[in-house]
C-alpha cells in the first residue's frame, strides 16, 4: 500500500511542482548567504570599535601609571 502511495505522488509531480521546489531552494540559499554577508560585515564593523575601545583603555590605564610615576619621584 505504501508502495501505491509513493507511485502516485510521483505521478502527481510535474515540471511546476519542480519549478517551486528550485525556486524554494534557490531563495533558502539566497538568504542563508545574506545572513552570512550581514554578520560578515557587522562582525567587522564591531571588532572595530572593539580595538578602538581598548586602545582608549590602554591609553588611559598608561596615562594613569605616569601619573602614578611622577608622585613618587
Amino acid at each position: 500500500m505504501a508502495w501505491n502511495m509513493v507511485v502516485a505522488a510521483s505521478e502527481t509531480a510535474d515540471i511546476f511542482t519542480l519549478g517551486n521546489d528550485v525556486f524554494t531552494e534557490i531563495l533558502t540559499a539566497l538568504f542563508m548567504m545574506a545572513v552570512i554577508v550581514c554578520a560578515v560585515i557587522l562582525g567587522g564593523k564591531l571588532r572595530v570599535k572593539h580595538d578602538a575601545k581598548v586602545a582608549s583603555e590602554a591609553a588611559v590605564a598608561a596615562e594613569s601609571a605616569d601619573v602614578t610615576d611622577n608622585k613618587t619621584e
